[in-house]
């Protein structure tokens, strides 16, 4: 049976290779669109890396948070823990 550390850390990869279209069907469209980044809300207090080292990073300014595709799948949409990962929500 696979670890369901390297299943989250192998669906965190796959996803950081989509973040543009998690970015969208989670939050919309983008406030602001760098190279590099996209940015959400009134003053871009939330960050996302859509492409470099960092594809998939996320950065809440506001709410001083910050993780991969899946933190950021938490932090947007509530859904926690074993969640993330077990019930298909995360794609669906």
């Amino acid at each position: 049976m696979q670890d369901y550390r390297d299943y989250y850390r192998q669906l965190n990869d796959q996803l950081s290779i989509k973040i543009m279209d998690l970015a969208y069907e989670l939050l919309g469209e983008p406030t602001f669109k760098k190279a590099v980044e996209w940015r959400y809300g009134q003053k871009g207090s939330l960050s996302i890396t859509i492409s470099g080292a960092h594809q998939g990073r996320f950065y809440d300014f506001e709410k001083d948070i910050q993780g991969g595709p899946l933190d950021l799948i938490s932090h947007t949409k509530g859904i926690k823990g074993r969640d993330l990962y077990v019930s298909g929500r995360v794609i669906g």
